[in-house]
């Protein structure tokens, strides 16, 4: 874990990671009537689609991406506890990079090709909290949302592993690589 930085280190590691150009991307409420798309606002998490290509620098070194078109919802937090804590603001830069590995378990570097590929779960949830407490300064933040990442992320986790997903819909020119 890193120490607490002076104003200067913190507004350094924030080029370095910046924020990500996102777009909302609106609820489907369907046919929903009041009381359904009001329990629907109140449980579902937003989300948040990259609108334009993603480049950072990780606190390693290594130079990664997040291609436009990337859908994630920030940190995943109850609805229960956003009045507390945003799934945006200071979580929004460690959350899609987190997001971003635990749907393909693996990121890409400014080339494409794929970078801390078959890492555990432990790894992302880990990069979570430093990448959160790298970019935001608040190093206790980044500590209570790693220990819930850590209690319920098995269920998101075994999903995607489960799903095999690929990220080729944003790295066409990699294909299956």
């Amino acid at each position: 874990m890193i120490d607490i930085l002076s104003f200067e280190e913190v507004e350094r590691h924030k080029t370095l990671i910046p924020e990500p150009s996102i777009k909302r991307v609106a609820i489907d409420y369907g046919e929903a009537g009041a009381w359904k798309r009001t329990w629907m606002y109140l449980t579902m998490p937003n989300q948040f689609m990259i609108d334009k290509d993603w480049k950072f620098t990780l606190p390693n070194g290594q130079k990664a991406e997040i291609r436009e078109g990337f859908v994630y919802d920030g940190a995943s937090i109850p609805f229960f506890v956003r009045p507390f804590i945003t799934a945006f603001g200071p979580l929004n830069r460690s959350g899609g990079i987190h997001d971003y590995g635990y749907r393909f378990g693996h990121l890409r570097d400014w080339e494409g090709n794929k970078i801390f590929v078959d890492k555990p779960r432990k790894f992302w949830d880990d990069s979570f909290r430093d990448i959160g407490a790298y970019t935001s300064h608040l190093k206790g933040l980044a500590e209570i949302t790693w220990a819930a990442v850590r209690s319920f992320g098995s269920i998101p986790w075994k999903k995607h592993r489960k799903n095999n997903l690929t990220d080729d819909y944003l790295y066409p020119d990699k294909k299956g690589e």
